[in-house]
């Protein structure tokens, strides 16, 4: 008979000995030999047995892998389908980790959204040239009176409005099925209804994933549809912004600032004019990232591995048509 490999893509050291007991387990029941590695050329050297693949995986060569069925990818987007056609006209099952990084992600935007209402950035930098900062002008406002606008109202909007909620803000979501969203939002609208619903917003929160229809939808007519004192959040992908729009956007104090994890190119070219402007915060694409998440990818992966032999429904299916 020949043999089945399930393949989880990881460094061995990063995964504890019980998961990996327990890995084993389910798969030796169902006829299958683990191999947990971070080394590509190990993929390469069971590509006609892998059955079940997870983690760092060479992409590229999935669809040359005869006998794989599954592949459980440890982030949420799934861009990387769009000039897959070959991969979404199979019957590759992909699921992704789109339950796992939406606390830490949501957590991150409210660290931005309080850094930025609250004038931390400029004190943070006054402090780096021991010098005191006060707030000139208008007062800092208090999140209870700002209304915040969700571009996605997936697992990682959701968390967002929670918490958002809890401090008393008003919120409002984009989603392209706006009666499933499934959170108490006072409005939520069709991507079609962007310009229309953006200048209600004081804080505008991006976690889209990317897709065609998504490329580029925050352009130059939505960043001038904002108010100029509205702040613009981004931990979704950084290709749905076009960022020449946003930095003439800043630049041009049509908009009051942006907190962002996520751009065109990452990382963020040392020649992008993001970097020197004072309204604005960079983080370096760890918006995602926790101690709580590295172990959660690992029991969604067990989680789907027993649903998996036994037949079931696995979680975090990915609709390939969709791209997520």
């Amino acid at each position: 008979m020949p043999e089945k490999v399930i393949y989880l893509g990881m460094d061995p050291s990063a995964l504890h000995g019980a998961d990996r007991r327990v890995i084993e387990e389910i798969g030796s029941q169902s006829g299958y030999r683990v191999l947990v590695s971070d080394d590509v050329r190990s993929f390469e050297m069971v590509i006609g047995k892998v059955v079940i693949a997870a983690g760092q995986v060479p992409r590229e060569r999935l669809a040359e892998a005869p006998a794989l069925r599954w592949f459980q990818q440890f982030g949420s987007g799934c861009e990387w389908l769009i000039p897959r056609e070959d991969i979404r006209n199979s019957d590759l099952l992909i699921t992704n980790a789109s339950d796992n990084h939406y606390n830490s992600l949501a957590e991150h935007v409210m660290a931005m959204v309080l850094t930025m209402t609250r004038q931390i950035h400029f004190s943070v930098r006054a402090q780096s040239e021991r010098r005191w900062h006060r707030p000139a002008g208008k007062r800092p406002p208090e999140l209870s009176d700002l209304t915040m606008l969700l571009l996605g109202v997936g697992s990682i909007g959701k968390r967002v409005a929670e918490l958002a909620t809890s401090f008393g803000m008003r919120t409002m979501g984009v989603r392209r099925n706006p009666t499933g969203s499934g959170t108490p939002l006072e409005r939520c609208v069709t991507p079609e209804e962007l310009l229309d619903i953006l200048p209600e917003a004081d804080i505008v929160s991006n976690s889209m994933p990317l897709t065609p229809d998504t490329h580029g939808m925050i352009n130059r007519e939505a960043f001038r549809a904002m108010k100029n004192t509205a702040l613009f959040f981004n931990v979704g992908r950084g290709k749905t912004v076009d960022e020449t729009a946003l930095i003439e956007a800043l630049q041009n104090d049509e908009i009051a600032g942006a907190g962002l994890d996520v751009f065109e190119t990452e990382p963020l070219p040392p020649d992008s004019p993001l970097w020197e402007m004072r309204n604005v915060v960079i983080t370096g694409h760890y918006a995602g990232s926790s101690e709580s998440s590295s172990q959660r990818r690992v029991e969604v992966f067990t989680d789907n591995l027993r649903r998996f032999v036994a037949g079931g429904n696995l979680r975090n299916v990915v609709d390939k048509r969709l791209y997520y």
